[in-house]
């Protein structure tokens, strides 16, 4: 500080002050007991950078529990962490499809008083051959109908009527030339008729189980119900709990059904990271069938799911998944060892509201245990 003329030491010292509390700088004043000798001590910490320090405090804790603004259109509570959601299959392995386990879901409900309907077909070849012990040679198209309704804000319950049509169908000679062109395992498809059905076990007990009755039957329905705990934020995942059981609706006997009461428990998990959607899922289902054609089942079943949907264009996801199930069957070969499939798709909003995917399943790693190949098609709508 610089001053003309003769100015008195007081007056330098109130001005300087002055000047140092203009620039923002906080002046703390103590007296020291010396003679009553006053000393001025200068705090360094600016009044504004505090200011601004706590403002950022606490808009980054408002943000970590805010759900972030999302792309899909289809809005719908903790929308924020989760896009259109996973292709919405569950285990379609022999044994698997007769009795419940976990459907891969998000971690989102329905608003209070909100409804969803979805029709879903999908349409799985299967082919397994053992000799002595399975003969497993059919196609099936299930379809069903779903409704969910938005009962609390964050609660929601619903139903699934599935519709079972098994034959011989049509796919037999396209994935046979498939493998044969491209130098992979024919499986033996090569020695026996195409596009027939057929079912036979022989189980390590002697006993055989044949089936040849192709035909369409009531499987058996679900009623569910799912809760969301948090929309998850910039820090956290969006998490959800399930709970379905399925009534024994199907025929039993003709393998339309499993005869029994199952139940399912499952966490649901989902994260936003830009234009990237990660979904995770595990769930535990008591089966409450001790056999199914002969063949003695476990008491329980564990899944786990996970899933990355990208966002491509505003209104379209591509999606990549992939399903591992526990084994069915105590002890029935292949049978008793986990199976993995893996679905990639696509999920777009064709209208307000309505939601059109398709996705192509194939076997990984356990070939014999799961269908060989397979596709999937629904249709959705909030209203």
């Amino acid at each position: 500080l610089h001053s003309s003329g003769k100015e008195s030491t007081g007056s330098k010292r109130r001005r300087f002050l002055s000047h140092l509390n203009n620039s923002g700088i906080q002046v703390v004043q103590r007296h020291i007991d010396t003679g009553g000798v006053w000393s001025r001590g200068i705090s360094l910490v600016r009044e504004e950078d505090m200011q601004r320090a706590i403002l950022f405090a606490i808009l980054f804790l408002m943000l970590s529990l805010h759900p972030l603004s999302t792309h899909a259109e289809v809005s719908h509570p903790c929308s924020a962490n989760v896009g259109y959601g996973p292709i919405n299959l569950r285990g379609q392995s022999p044994f698997q499809m007769l009795h419940l386990s976990l459907t891969p879901s998000a971690p989102s409900t329905l608003s209070a008083g909100n409804w969803e309907g979805q029709f879903l077909m999908t349409w799985m070849n299967r082919w397994a051959v053992s000799e002595g012990q399975y003969f497993i040679d059919n196609e099936t198209l299930r379809t069903a109908l779903r409704l969910k309704y938005g009962l609390m804000e964050r609660l929601q319950i619903g139903i699934e009527v599935p519709v079972l049509w098994r034959g011989g169908g049509i796919m037999d000679g396209t994935i046979d030339w498939f493998h044969k062109t491209f130098g992979l395992d024919r499986a033996r498809r090569d020695e026996f008729p195409k596009n027939r059905f057929h079912v036979e076990f022989h189980p390590k007990d002697g006993s055989t189980f044949v089936l040849n009755d192709a035909g369409v039957g009531l499987q058996d329905m679900v009623v569910s119900s799912q809760a969301t705990l948090t929309c998850g934020g910039i820090l956290w995942p969006a998490v959800a709990l399930g709970l379905s059981a399925s009534l024994p609706t199907g025929q039993e006997e003709k393998l339309f059904g499993s005869g029994g009461v199952d139940l399912n428990l499952s966490l649901l998990l989902a994260k936003r990271i830009s234009n990237f959607y990660i979904y995770l899922n595990g769930g535990y289902t008591m089966i409450g069938t001790e056999q199914i054609g002969g063949v003695a089942l476990k008491e329980n079943q564990w899944t786990i799911f996970s899933g990355i949907e990208y966002r491509l264009w505003r209104k379209t996801s591509l999606i990549l998944q992939n399903l591992i199930n526990s084994a069915v069957a105590q002890d029935f070969f292949e049978f008793s060892k986990y199976t993995d499939e893996i679905t990639w798709g696509i999920k777009s909003e064709v209208s307000s509201g309505w939601v059109l995917e398709f996705s192509l399943v194939e076997n990984i790693i356990n070939f014999q245990n799961s269908p060989d190949f397979g596709l999937h098609s629904a249709i959705s709508v909030r209203f």
